[in-house]
């Protein structure tokens, strides 16, 4: 009887401390993906400051993905955000951000976390959507796909 009961103290202390490890590695990856979160919304809010507040278009060719030209080549950019500048006018607000992260973990690829975000914003000459899109990289949040959808930009 006293070896039976050894035994399930000795199951009983592996158990407790597989749930305690198993409960200290979902907190860790928890954190990675807030960090990871909280990267990516800062690096999102960066550029849409940077392009429509302090006119610097080659931001976004500064945190470029090869991904991004896939859509627009690298050389129409500048073109491109000048006159989406110019129609809308200039920005009075940046109202909100919504988004998320995916493949952020503890076990993640460094290349595999990616981000998706609609910026809200507020133009002279009314309400726009920034769709910014992002990889993580060695080199930090890249961007993928940058989209602006406004009704200035339609007419």
């Amino acid at each position: 009887m006293g070896s039976k009961s050894t035994s399930n103290q000795l199951l009983l202390r592996v158990s407790a401390v597989a749930v305690l490890c198993l409960i200290a590695f979902s907190a860790a990856g928890l954190a990675s993906r807030w960090r990871a979160q909280q990267a990516a919304t800062q690096q999102a809010i960066h550029l849409a400051s940077e392009i429509f507040v302090y006119e610097r278009t080659s931001s976004l060719m500064l945190y470029a993905h090869p991904d991004l030209f896939a859509h627009r080549r690298e050389l129409d950019w500048p073109t491109y955000l000048a006159n989406a500048k110019r129609r809308l006018g200039g920005l009075t607000a940046i109202d909100t951000i919504e988004g998320a992260v995916t493949g952020a973990g503890l076990l993640r690829n460094s290349n595999s976390a990616t981000a998706a975000y609609t910026v809200f914003t507020r133009f002279a000459s009314g309400p726009a959507e920034l769709e910014i899109e992002l990889i993580e990289s060695q080199e930090g949040w890249l961007v993928t796909r940058f989209r602006i959808l406004a009704q200035a930009l339609n007419q």
